[in-house]
């Protein structure tokens, strides 16, 4: 039997043991946790993960000249006052296979946000103030647009030792980069973010060829050697309109999901949520893979403020049509959740997490959520499993979540700590929850994690973010055991798909990284 999660008590909540998980191998009876700390004598800071190649890409940024790895990378020395950085690492995190600086020289900063591997290469999507970011001579925009910011993607070999391409995205005023994803039939890359230039270079035919307010999100389309723009289109209403996360899937759309202040938010009217809720509600938006068309939208709010941090894909979703799923942080005690929500109400402090699912037209919410307790909690992402389950993954205040006795850390390490938490397809069940952290102040940003194989049998989960801890469950036997400097370093968690401490078995033949079928 499992129980929903009650208002006013935190009840153990059981979990089914999971189908599929291969068992020609003994249980562990240690939890499937693997970590690394990331980071050299300044700030460092992991936002995005992507499994790849058989091997696990973290990207963020640095202020550390002594960043681990970057020996042999394409960009050996920090350029400007912050850096961005992407690491490769071998599947059990043990392992530091190769790291570079992302940026140009500026007084200022370069950050990178987001990662995909893709066309035997790695794509990063970034912010920069630098005029001379390296490799962009050949790329679709070849020199800085204007501004304190231009939002940057670029193209590395899988080595992390050559930067092959790269373009700038930008106008007159300042853009902001924040997604990165590939279409995988034709290979073409996605670049999404946000904008203050009414001057992008947009396409004709785009969906919208102009700036409508005072911010925007843009969408941008290039092929693999980013030498040209396919398709670049805005994405807005009247008022101020930010994305902050794109997922793209195949054969379907392009997907955005942030912030709006705008009261008509293009293709809303006829979305699951048609009228924003409050002075600052989410947003969803699809859009057909050429960038000509809206698929639809939708607001994603109550009465308060609501921000979108991630959104997902999922197949299984609205029985195998395909769903859109979304989380972030809600301040409104009547965000719009299921009569049978496994979590219904708002249970206070400032704000909570919110899970919610959407027809893949958007002009449906087929289920939504809240989770969280008694103080600040918030989603940063979400991890589509391939049995339909949705793992949502975040950051928490709370003295108290949902938590199962079999969960690898049913308590809190004290501080702000993240937390995995999982969900059946229709958001009624929590299915096991746990947190993750130390003693110290972990903060979650990026989430991953492979549908199927290479790392799991149902593929394992990925959280990544920033730590003020000196130890991590799991870092003991990871490529950084410790954490190295600065106030803060980053992190990369791998955690067993199951999110406790006997539900993932390898099977027989595991060796590097990769899990042979059962």
């Amino acid at each position: 039997m499992l129980l929903r999660f009650a208002i006013a008590t935190l009840p153990l909540i059981l979990a089914l043991p999971l189908p599929g998980v291969c068992s020609n191998g003994p249980a562990s009876d240690e939890p499937e946790v693997l970590a690394t700390f990331l980071g050299g004598g300044s700030d460092d800071t992991v936002d995005d993960l992507f499994v790849g190649d058989g091997n696990i890409y973290a990207v963020g940024q640095t202020g550390s000249t002594n960043f681990a790895g970057v020996s042999g990378g394409a960009i050996q020395t920090r350029q400007g006052n912050v850096d961005g950085f992407v690491s490769r690492y071998s599947a059990d995190l043990g392992t530091l296979l190769q790291a570079t600086y992302l940026g140009g020289p500026v007084n200022g900063g370069n950050q990178s946000r987001s990662v995909v591997v893709a066309n035997n290469s790695v794509y990063v999507v970034g912010t920069t103030g630098s005029t001379q970011f390296p490799g962009t001579a050949n790329g679709a925009q070849a020199n800085y647009g204007g501004g304190v910011l231009d939002a940057y993607v670029v193209r590395l070999n899988l080595d992390l030792t050559t930067i092959l391409s790269a373009s700038y995205i930008g106008g007159s005023s300042n853009e902001n980069g924040w997604g990165v994803g590939v279409d995988d039939a034709t290979g073409t890359i996605y670049v999404g973010g946000s904008t203050f230039s009414d001057d992008l270079p947009t396409t004709m035919g785009a969906f919208q060829t102009s700036s409508a307010g005072s911010g925007d999100v843009f969408v941008a389309a290039l092929p693999p050697d980013l030498s040209s723009f396919v398709a670049l289109t805005y994405l807005g209403g009247a008022d101020n309109d930010q994305s902050y996360a794109m997922v793209v899937e195949s054969g379907t759309g392009v997907y955005v999901a942030g912030d709006t202040l705008s009261l008509a938010f293009p293709g809303a009217a006829s979305g699951a949520q048609s009228s924003q809720a409050g002075d600052a509600d989410g947003f969803v938006a699809g859009l057909s893979l050429d960038l000509e068309t809206l698929l639809g939208s939708s607001y994603v709010g109550g009465s308060g403020r609501e921000t979108l941090r991630g959104v997902t894909y999922s197949d299984f979703g609205d029985g195998g049509s395909g769903a859109v799923v979304v989380t972030g942080t809600t301040e409104s005690n009547d965000f719009p959740v299921s009569a049978n929500a496994a979590e219904p109400v708002f249970l206070g402090g400032d704000n909570d997490a919110f899970i919610s699912v959407f027809s893949n037209d958007l002009s449906t919410r087929l289920g939504s959520s809240y989770y969280g307790s008694t103080d600040r909690d918030s989603g940063a992402g979400i991890v589509a499993q391939n049995n339909g389950d949705l793992v949502l993954v975040g950051l928490s205040n709370s003295l108290s979540l949902p938590q199962t006795s079999d969960s690898f850390q049913p308590d809190s390490g004290g501080g702000t700590d993240g937390f995995l938490a999982r969900f059946d397809s229709s958001l009624e069940n929590i299915l096991i929850s746990t947190w993750y952290g130390s003693t110290g102040i972990e903060q979650v940003f990026a989430s991953s994690g492979p549908s199927e194989g290479p790392l799991g049998p149902q593929g394992v989960v990925l959280l990544g973010g920033r730590t003020s801890s000196t130890e991590l469950p799991g870092s003991e036997n990871g490529a950084q055991p410790f954490k190295n400097g600065g106030l803060q370093d980053g992190f990369v968690a791998r955690v067993g798909a199951g999110l406790k401490t006997s539900d993932v078995i390898f099977c027989d033949g595991f060796e590097d990284g990769l899990l042979p079928p059962c």
